[in-house]
């Protein structure tokens, strides 16, 4: 919420929605205001790859690397046991 421009009239228009559901990993200014919150994983909690990155100088010149180098990191950290959380595309998925 607060990226857009003209906030009050954002947080206008999001307290006005019926049901307003979000994922999110801390209490944000647009949480404040959401019906329902979804914990998901933090960074240190999924893997990750390069591809992403890397292919961003395809689209865009001057960002991205030049030489692709395809990196990956496994999960640093297992969420609490017995929780329910979930990636954040898993959501979107279900």
């Amino acid at each position: 919420m607060l990226t857009w421009p003209q906030q009050d009239l954002a947080k206008k228009a999001l307290e006005s929605l019926d049901l307003l559901v979000m994922h999110d990993v801390e209490l944000s200014t647009t949480s404040r205001v959401a019906s329902y919150i979804i914990p998901t994983k933090l960074q240190l909690e999924i893997p990750a790859i390069s591809q992403l990155e890397e292919q961003v100088s395809t689209l865009h010149p001057g960002y991205g690397w030049a030489e692709p180098y395809a990196a990956y990191h496994r999960a640093v950290l297992n969420p609490p046991e017995g929780s329910t959380i979930l990636d954040a595309w898993q959501i979107y998925y279900r």
